[in-house]
This record gives structure tokens, sequence and C-alpha cells, in this order.
């Protein structure tokens, strides 16, 4: 190892490298990076898996960005299958589980990391503590949330959380989502020509987002979202009648999902809801989907 030799150890099929390695694998990252490479040369893919999390996990001074890159490498050997006994699938399944979750948070963290490093509200004393802080352990995602994304206004980043975190509360999601389009309206609204028209700016971002929360149930809900967007669409006008629908076909939400929603909007009688041409407008809509519902019967 000393010599520069580190690669021969890698031809040597023998457990002393294996027990050596370990050994010095909690004091030497370069260790614990040859002990993963030894054992995903010689396939033993599910032990490769478990040192690059530690690795991701550990108190090394590595920065984010090489503990996201173990995190994924680790993700695919986890996914690799080279035995059928129950034993390790079920081992193999509880380490991709962890994995994914930590990948999943550390993913987050970098997200605000970027955009921590543009922030305007940042002075040029904290900026550097705060990209210290976020470039390097991966955070838990209480501390994400509390100390960082809430208090940023990052509602995106805040619903994201929502989803890692298992938090199911409607009222804080709800609530999150309404913010969320409110300030990309705004944003959208600032930039005037140079950027999207709002709609296509509010439309794009719940696209994003919705992708990127494979449309959960909780975290994605339609019977919240769908009234939230219609309300928007009416109130602050552009764009064609039924692109928040279209949008929600677009995220492959079936349309025997959309129909209920629609039928509630109709019935609720509530503001902007109410009116002539707006209600006209919802049963125009309600038409499109239950064709489709009907098309696809």
């Amino acid at each position: 190892m000393e010599s520069g030799w580190s690669e021969r150890l890698l031809e040597i099929s023998s457990p002393y490298v294996v027990s050596y390695l370990r050994r010095r694998m909690d004091k030497s990252p370069d260790h614990a990076d040859l002990l993963w490479r030894y054992y995903a040369h010689h396939h033993n893919f599910l032990e490769a898996a478990s040192v690059q999390l530690l690795l991701a996990k550990g108190c090394f001074p590595l920065d984010l960005e090489t503990r996201i890159g173990y995190l994924s490498r680790a993700k695919t050997n986890a996914s690799i299958r080279t035995t059928s006994l129950f034993d390790a699938q079920q081992s193999r399944q509880q380490l991709l589980r962890e994995i994914s979750d930590l990948l999943d948070v550390a993913n987050i963290q970098d997200d605000i990391l970027q955009r921590m490093k543009s922030e305007p509200r940042l002075n040029n004393e904290r900026r550097p503590q705060v990209l210290q802080s976020l470039d390097g352990e991966i955070l838990p995602v209480g501390d994400l949330y509390n100390q960082y994304a809430d208090q940023a206004g990052y509602f995106d980043i805040c619903i994201l959380i929502y989803n890692v975190a298992d938090h199911r509360n409607p009222a804080d999601i709800a609530a999150s989502w309404q913010s969320l389009v409110e300030q990309t309206h705004a944003a959208a609204e600032e930039m005037g020509d140079a950027g999207p028209l709002p709609y296509e700016a509010v439309a794009l971002k719940v696209r994003a987002l919705g992708v990127r929360l494979h449309r959960a149930e909780a975290t994605f809900p339609v019977g919240i979202l769908l009234p939230m967007l219609e309300r928007y669409a009416l109130e602050q006008g552009g764009g064609p009648e039924r692109w928040v629908v279209d949008l929600f076909l677009d995220l492959d939400i079936p349309p025997e999902s959309l129909l209920p929603v629609l039928e509630q909007i109709l019935y609720s009688g509530e503001v902007p809801f109410e009116s002539g041409k707006n209600r006209r407008i919802i049963e125009g809509l309600q038409g499109y989907v239950g064709g489709l519902v009907r098309n696809e019967g």
C-alpha cells in the first residue's frame, strides 16, 4: 500500500487481504476504498455495496459529491443478483433500501447546497459556513428541513423532504404546494419576457416535482393539487383551458383518478368554481376526461 502497489492486492484471492483491509478501513478511506474494489473484483457485490455505504456514512473528510458517488455505486452493486438463498436476498433488499433512502436524503442535501451557493440572502461571512456544513457528512433529514429548506422558503425541497421522511400531514403538504405555486408564479412575473409565462413556469415546476416524487399519493395528492391548480388557472388566467388536466395526464395520472375530483370541484360550489363561466369550463373538463375514461373502458 505504501509503495503504491495496491492494485496487486485485487488479484490475490486470499481471506488475509480482506482481514487486513477490514482492520485498516476505519482509519483510512484508501483502505476502505480498496476493500470495496476487492469485493467487486471478486464478484462479491453485496459486500462491496456494504463498504460503499459505510464510506458514504462515515466521518472521513469526504465532500458530498463523493458520498453521493459511493451511494450510487452501492445501489448498483446491491441490485446485482448473485444468489437465490432467501437470507442473502433478504439481506440484499434491506441493504438496498437503506442505500436508496440515504441517497434520496443526500440528493436533497445537494439540492440545498447548490441553491445556497447563489442564495442572495446569505452574506459573504455566512455563506462559507453554510456551504461547509452542507458539503460534507450527510445530515439528518430533520436538520435539512428545519435549518435550511423551511427557513429559506424552498417549498419544493420541503415537499421532497416530506416524501423521504414519510410525512403525511395533508395540511402541511397542501400549504407547501400552495406556497410553491405562488412563489413560482411571482418569480415568472418578475422575469417578464426573459422567462416562461407564469402558468408555463408553474406547469414545469409541478411536472418536474411530480416525476421526482414518482407521483406518490401522499406528497403528490391529486385530490388537493387538481383543485388548487384549476383555481390558479381560473384566477390568474393564461394558457389553454385544459392545461392543468393535460399536465396530470402527461404525468400518467389515469383519467379515472381525475374524474371524481373534477366532479367534486363542480358540485362543491366554492369560489371561483361557482360562477357561470368557470362552471362551464369545469363541466367541459369533466366531459373531456369522462370521454377518455369511456374510451379506455
